[in-house]
């Protein structure tokens, strides 16, 4: 009874549209409507009709439908962090409105949409797409978009995703999703992908059949292979592609063509900070536990912003913030500026000697736990500097500071992003992160930006790795491999992604297989990745999108996309979890496409699907037990030998104060390939900028949306100039790179020592503002700055 009648003063201004409304079949309030409430209302006056547009691209708003529960302030409140919402007005003229105004303008998490339980926020771009009672397949899959692999509920009709929801059971993203995980998966339906096998003629692509396609694959490599030998083959293997797929694509390469070149877009991610910090503290020393942050009393932050790359894990890092944790926070990261008890913003790259310096204060006073002997030989060796000895000195006092409340801290969680690694001194980096893990005893979560990127080195895509970790030296294992592909597993170490470029463009490379990924458009130099990829004999781009490396290829082969296959990805906790195939597509899946090209080679592949070739990575490995599907049983990493580092014991150059930098911001909305073929993403991502502090612009003469042309001795490119108050003094950042071509042709491509790491890396940059009219920094340009061209400086 208390219900009805709550019921129906909830009804008295409610719309009566639910054929119209896409909440219906879904909604609390019809569901609960039709159990309890009466059959019809007592109430004879006029309803209140709320109204107020919002020009928003993803989220729709009516608030004549919404019952004023505030479920939505409270999830953007107290867990998402954002506070993007607030109820505007008073009594029954009282509606939910964003602080922008007219449009939302926020993380769009979605996580607003999945808590209504009503149709007061909706998709906008899922308007009428599907009733719940219309979907025709629904499963529970992984997301795409990050390492996490958040368990999500996928539905579609007609051969198309419909609806994406968070799966509200799993304890790693707790019912929550980021905008990527939202909004980003209409990337299936982009005017950008391949549908048909391409092969040049006369110097042009042109469309082939799927058999004359995998032809001129095969008969190309193997004359390649039978003239110059397998070393002149390589491989890059996708962290955006399946385990399934990816322990395919380097069998392929080692028992087909002969090649331990082999290598995988986590180059650019964790495939040398992972090995490099196993090294140290032992296998499965990045095994995350991601719940345990939001609970954790102490989170230190380095190497990039973590709600960039993983967007949760910047949840979670809020919610220890507000839970009464220490935060700590090394670097400018814009999700977390209010939520840090200390902040260190530096210029990107440039936090390191303020976290050895914090280093340093730890290690003062602390006794030799003995639970790792060379790490314990290690901190004793290991050279570190004094607060005031740092180039930021301003920062000594709140050095000490942390330092004292990090004493008596018990759970301790470091997030490293993958900034730590693309640096000049990368391998010191993590040196310097194992050292804090070690004598905090603390929890380390490598940021991935990449759904798969721990599956790739598990499946073996690595020039110094088999499937399972082991060693390309160790005889054992060769012997065990071949065995089971039926070949001589070669023994000399191949070559990594950076490598295989040079030896391209010195012309002892000649043939490159490259899987869902596109170097020239992800690497920095993207000139000498184009001139490096010209030289080739033969290039091969096996791919969802046609993108500006597969239009430089001599065979274009089209992949089935994720919810187009089935197969399992390892997340950043290195549990294996599935992705399943939802919607039908004539493209074929990266593990067949591959399954055929080695038949084509004359090496057995004769799998049913997916799991079959699962079954023969555990087999192989020795490791059956750690290859099912079951969580928490990723494949175990074999143990790794320690490199010879000693000359990371020694500090590095400090870096220069009083300088000018050029920094590369990633954005929020697209990371990736998929992101920027999503309408969605597009729309709510900002175009990219010049950001600058506003002394620097004052010195420059500068002012909000002035265009400059930013040049160094690798290239140019015009952008508008935005004041941003929180970043350092002549840092001069340019915001959502990813997202316009022709940005990492500014930089040299270089590979940090140790891990293999590629870093951007500049000799100097010029400045220049644009007169009115003006297409070029050449002509008539009123003030610029100039960075001499013998500094070199170095960029994440």
């Amino acid at each position: 009874k208390a219900r009805r009648s709550v019921l129906e003063f909830m009804l008295i201004n409610h719309p009566l549209e639910c054929p119209s409304c896409d909440k219906v079949g879904s909604c609390k309030l019809q569901e609960y409507t039709f159990r309890y409430g009466a059959a019809e209302g007592r109430f004879e006056e006029k309803k209140i009709i709320k109204t107020g547009f919002i020009k928003d691209p993803l989220i729709k708003k009516n608030m004549g439908r919404c019952i004023m529960c505030t479920r939505c302030v409270r999830m953007c409140a107290d867990v998402q962090g954002a506070n993007a919402l607030a109820p505007v007005g008073r009594g029954n003229k009282s509606v939910i409105g964003p602080f922008a105004g007219d449009r939302f303008d926020c993380e769009y998490c979605g996580n607003c949409i999945s808590i209504c339980p009503v149709g007061a926020l909706t998709k906008k771009k899922r308007q009428f797409g599907a009733r719940p009672w219309d979907m025709e397949e629904n499963a529970i899959s992984a997301c795409p978009h990050c390492g996490m692999a958040c368990q999500i509920k996928v539905e579609s009709r007609m051969q198309a995703i419909q609806k994406v929801s968070p799966l509200v059971t799993d304890p790693l993203n707790e019912g929550l999703l980021c905008a990527r995980g939202s909004f980003g998966h209409d990337f299936l339906q982009s005017p950008a992908r391949l549908t048909t096998p391409l092969v040049r003629k006369n110097g042009h692509l042109k469309e082939a059949t799927w058999e004359e396609a995998l032809r001129r694959v095969s008969e190309g490599l193997l004359r390649i292979k039978n003239d110059h030998g397998g070393d002149s083959i390589a491989g890059v293997a996708s962290s955006y592609c399946t385990n399934e797929d990816n322990y395919m694509f380097q069998k392929f390469i080692r028992s087909a063509l002969g090649s331990n070149n082999v290598d995988s877009s986590a180059r650019m991610g964790i495939a040398g900070s992972r090995p490099f910090i196993e090294s140290l503290l032992g296998p499965n020393a990045t095994a995350s536990y991601v719940p345990g942050i939001s609970t954790s009393d102490a989170v230190i932050v380095l190497g990039g912003d973590p709600l960039i790359e993983m967007p949760l894990i910047g949840v979670k890092v809020r919610n220890a913030f507000k839970n009464g944790g220490t935060i700590i926070n090394f670097g400018y990261s814009k999700g977390l500026e209010k939520h840090s008890t200390f902040n260190f913003n530096t210029p990107q790259g440039h936090q390191w000697p303020v976290v050895e310096a914090l280093l340093a204060q730890l290690l003062k006073g602390e006794r030799p736990k003995g639970e790792n002997q060379a790490m314990e030989d290690l901190l004793q060796r290991l050279e570190l500097p004094e607060p005031e000895d740092i180039p930021y000195a301003h920062h000594a006092e709140d050095i000490l500071s942390a330092a004292e409340a990090l004493r008596d801290k018990e759970r301790i969680a470091i997030i490293a992003g993958s900034g730590a690694a693309m640096h000049e001194h990368g391998a010191r980096n993590l040196l310097v992160i194992s050292a804090l893990v070690y004598a905090l005893d603390a929890k380390l979560v490598l940021s991935s930006g990449k759904p798969n990127e721990n599956g790739v080195l598990d499946m073996g895509c690595s020039p110094q790795r088999l499937p399972g970790g082991y060693s390309i030296n160790d005889d054992a294992a060769r012997m065990r491999f071949g065995e089971g592909w039926g070949c001589n597993v070669p023994s000399q170490q191949g070559m990594t992604l950076v490598e295989m470029l040079k030896a391209a463009d010195a012309g002892k490379l000649k043939a490159l297989y490259l899987m869902g990924y596109n170097p020239v458009e992800s690497l920095p130099g993207s000139r000498f990745v184009q001139e490096a990829l010209g030289k080739l004999d033969m290039l091969v781009v096996q791919d969802i999108f046609m993108s500006e490396t597969a239009r430089l290829a001599d065979v274009v082969l089209p992949a089935a996309s994720w919810g187009e296959k089935d197969g399992t990805y390892t997340n950043v906790e290195l549990q294996t979890v599935r992705i399943e195939k939802v919607i039908e597509n004539k493209n074929r899946p990266d593990w067949q496409i591959l399954a055929e090209l080695s038949a084509l080679c004359n090496v057995k592949a004769g799998y049913k699907n997916s799991s079959e070739v699962m079954a023969e990575a555990g087999r192989l490995s020795s490791n059956p037990k750690d290859m099912n599907i079951k969580k928490g049983n990723a494949m175990a990493q074999a143990e790794k030998d320690m490199p010879d580092i000693s000359e990371l014991y020694s500090m590095p150059p400090m870096p220069v104060t009083k300088e000018y930098y050029l920094e590369l911001e990633k954005p929020y909305f697209s990371t990736g390939a998929l992101t920027r073929n999503s309408i969605s993403m597009m729309d709510v991502c900002p175009a990219p900028a010049l950001n600058i502090n506003p002394e620097t612009a004052l010195g420059l003469d500068l002012k909000e949306g002035d265009e400059v042309t930013v040049s160094t001795d690798h290239g140019s490119l015009v952008l508008p100039v935005k004041i941003m108050p929180s970043f350092t003094d002549g840092t001069f950042v340019i915001s959502n790179s990813s997202v316009m071509p022709g940005i990492m042709g500014l930089f040299e491509c270089k590979e940090s020592r140790f891990t293999s790491t590629p870093y951007a890396s500049y000799s100097g940059f010029k400045v220049s503002k644009l007169t009115t009219g003006s297409t070029t920094g050449s002509k008539g340009s009123k003030k610029s700055y100039s960075r001499p061209l013998g500094t070199p400086e170095v960029i994440t």
